[in-house]
């Protein structure tokens, strides 16, 4: 896998893993057998991963980044993570790239964290853009943040409405990203 491919994934682990110690099962990176998992309860990032000797634990996510695997123990039991991908049979597959301008994401406050997004033959088109009238479009809401790991890159986009999880979803790299959507 390309170091290029690789870190995609990675930063969108680590960026998933919830920062909420109430919530200890949560703070970081659960290894499956040929996969790795992170949620914060708001998205979760799966990428493909042979983890062999580390499978049903919970590796600690600052080590990991520097390639270490130290395992947390007595968080918890981690969540049915499969049970929270949606069955993409029922949703539309768009195939689109995301807006470069995602990268430069900031926000300091809760209410401007929400970036409308708008799928038109083969683009994402956020508010970050001008927007004219897209209202036949169709559109969902989510915070920004959660797409500055995508920004650039072609990706499959799997959507059913607003208020459904959306999907995003990359063979060739080997993820999939599942984020809840904001209110529209």
């Amino acid at each position: 896998m390309e170091k290029t491919m690789l870190s995609t994934g990675l930063n969108l682990l680590i960026t998933s893993v919830s920062t909420d110690f109430t919530r200890p099962q949560l703070c970081g990176i659960y290894a499956d057998t040929d996969k790795l998992v992170a949620t914060d309860g708001h998205r979760m990032a799966v990428m493909d991963f042979a983890t062999d000797d580390k499978a049903g634990k919970l590796l600690e996510a600052n080590a990991f980044e520097k390639g270490l695997f130290a395992e947390i123990k007595d968080a918890g039991q981690y969540p049915n993570w499969k049970q929270f991908i949606p069955d993409l049979g029922k949703y539309n597959r768009y195939s689109v790239t995301i807006p470069n301008q995602l990268s430069q994401f900031k926000s300091k406050k809760q209410d401007e964290t929400r970036v409308y997004c708008y799928i038109d033959d083969g683009r994402l088109i956020t508010s970050l853009d001008i927007i004219k009238s897209l209202d036949a479009l169709p559109k969902f809401s989510v915070n920004g943040a959660y797409l500055k790991a995508l920004a650039g890159q072609v990706i499959d986009l799997y959507f059913l409405d607003s208020s459904s999880p959306i999907v995003f979803k990359n063979d060739a790299q080997g993820f999939t990203y599942v984020v809840m959507p904001m209110r529209f």
